[in-house]
């Protein structure tokens, strides 16, 4: 559930960082540092709900073996809704990198998205 609270907490803080001011090059240094803040903040949380879906859809599917018939569509739709926050969590990872120029960051995240099969980040290609 944590992550539940924190993912629009992150949305805020990347929307307040765009509300900035940015008339003087102090100013616009101190936006542009705090929508990358906030949009890694914001880029992570989608990230690890993604990885625990993932988690949680390879527990579901070890028991696909030996669940009960009577079961097995719960089981199903289990797997369903894990795949759905997989996907969501990807969807949301890609909508806030556009803020974050961090090269080494960048690659660390596009690993991360690997592991869990969201190929080619940085290619903008979806899986």
């Amino acid at each position: 559930m944590q992550l539940v609270d924190l993912d629009p907490q992150s949305y805020e803080a990347v929307m307040r960082a765009f509300k900035l001011p940015k008339s003087t090059e102090a100013e616009q240094a101190v936006h542009y540092r705090e929508i990358e803040v906030a949009s890694k903040q914001a880029s992570i949380v989608p990230l690890e709900t993604a990885e625990l879906a993932t988690a949680v859809s390879a527990v579901l599917t070890s028991l696909e073996g030996i669940t009960i018939p009577q079961a097995a569509s719960d089981l199903k739709v289990a797997l369903d809704l894990a795949g759905v926050a997989r996907r969501g969590g990807i969807e949301n990872v890609w909508a806030n990198l556009p803020g974050v120029q961090d090269e080494p960051w960048l690659r660390d995240v596009e690993e991360r998205m690997k592991a869990i099969g969201a190929q080619n980040l940085n290619r903008g290609n979806r899986n």
